[in-house]
């Protein structure tokens, strides 16, 4: 009796000794792929202890994919602007051209970087605050881990007529993550994504519109 006593004590105390399996902490690149593959179940099984920590690296991982991809692209088409230079003549500096760009490259990795984090909260907030007026259940930081585990899609942007898919996918996984972290039904989390992305593009439409238009004024008076 005794010996199956403690063996019955072991075996309740084994899975709070050990690490929930669902819990995300696995590769990155297993994460992404289940992001991507399987959002419905990543987004129900991610446990509710979960802090601020994995879903930020997650997201500032990606971020950091996509910048060192668009460096590598902006580094190469330096040098190949260099190299044409040096060709065309032979007074051009072609070492202390291409030692600038990348320069510039260097510093400003790590401010994009810093960036892109600071975006993460903002963003959250902004969806927070229509999540919350159309019925969230949760806190701020559920909002927070569908928007870091939403990123995954970015990391695909540069890929020829894929990139506008993954841009959209991303604003999908974000309602998913609201529906399943907020306990929301699924049209009130999608008006919560829509709303502020369709206030955002009209705002930037509006933008435009009145950039061209003052253009447009100012090429008349000079006329």
């Amino acid at each position: 009796m005794a010996a199956v006593k403690k063996t019955i004590e072991q075996s309740t105390k084994q899975p709070s000794q050990q690490p929930s399996p669902k819990e995300p902490s696995r590769g990155y690149f297993k994460l992404w792929w289940e992001i991507i593959t399987e959002p419905v179940s990543f987004y129900e099984k991610i446990p509710t202890s979960l802090g601020y920590r994995q879903p930020t690296i997650f997201a500032l991982k990606t971020s950091a994919f996509i910048l060192a991809i668009l460096f590598i692209i902006i580094g190469f088409m330096a040098l190949m602007f260099a190299a044409m230079k040096v060709a065309s003549s032979s007074s051009a500096p072609f070492t202390g051209v291409a030692g600038v760009v990348f320069l510039i490259l260097l510093i400003a990795y790590p401010l994009l970087l810093l960036f892109s984090w600071g975006m993460l909260y903002v963003w959250s907030g902004i969806i927070h605050l229509f999540a919350q007026l159309l019925g969230a259940k949760q806190g701020f930081k559920e909002t927070f881990v569908s928007v870091c585990y939403s990123t995954a899609p970015q990391l695909v942007l540069f890929i020829p007529l894929v990139g506008s898919a993954a841009g959209i996918y991303s604003y999908v996984l974000q309602g998913i993550g609201l529906h399943k972290r907020q306990k929301m039904t699924p049209g009130k989390a999608a008006a919560a994504i829509i709303i502020p992305v369709g206030i955002l593009m009209i705002v930037v439409i509006g933008l435009y519109v009145v950039y061209f238009l003052y253009l447009f004024s100012a090429m008349r008076i000079n006329g």
